[in-house]
């Protein structure tokens, strides 16, 4: 009997105030928002975790299991929406409130993220490649490709007078040893 008198008053409370909600200011009209989906531009599936943001603002949400997102209590009707995910180019548009009738719909290209050579070098100091006073090798991407190298390790491995060693199978603890140090 409790909890149905518990369940009666929160029903009563939920009624009352959202009979209010319409004269309280917080009506969905007043509400500005967006929605939208995040596809891959290739294959049309949605994005998971694909992280959007209104520029220059705090506002942001990232894509749910299904791509979809919502931003609500956006100050402005115009902005700049901002949709990035790792692995894919960032797109950005201008959003006018006032012309968006239905939902975006953002397809993100994929995009190839690639690190710089390595440069390991015998000194402590930093010099450029062609003034350094110590026998100096460039570790390119294509020679890392050739070797079918799958981490640094491995590639600094092929190297002449660099031995690396594996001494932990368990937390792949690795050590580097350049000879003649």
């Amino acid at each position: 009997m409790y909890k149905l008198n518990i369940y009666i008053v929160l029903f009563v409370l939920l009624s009352f105030n959202s009979s209010l909600l319409p004269y309280s200011g917080l009506s969905d009209k007043n509400i500005k928002r967006v929605s939208g989906k995040i596809l891959d531009a290739q294959t049309k599936l949605p994005l998971i975790g694909a992280n959007i943001l209104i520029k220059n603002t705090n506002l942001g949400s990232a894509t749910s299991i299904y791509g979809t997102f919502i931003i609500t209590n956006i100050p402005s009707d115009k902005f700049e929406l901002m949709v990035s995910m790792l692995g894919y180019k960032t797109e950005i548009r201008k959003i006018d409130l006032k012309e968006v009738a239905e939902e975006l719909v953002f397809e993100l290209k994929p995009a190839i993220i690639e690190m710089g050579a390595v440069v390991v070098t015998g000194t402590s100091t930093l010099h450029l490649y062609e003034s350094v006073p110590v026998k100096t090798e460039i570790i390119t991407n294509k020679l890392i490709q050739l070797q079918s190298a799958c981490n640094l390790a491995q590639s600094l491995g092929l190297q002449t007078g660099v031995q690396v060693e594996n001494d932990c199978n368990n937390c792949n603890f690795t050590q580097v040893r350049i000879l003649g140090w």
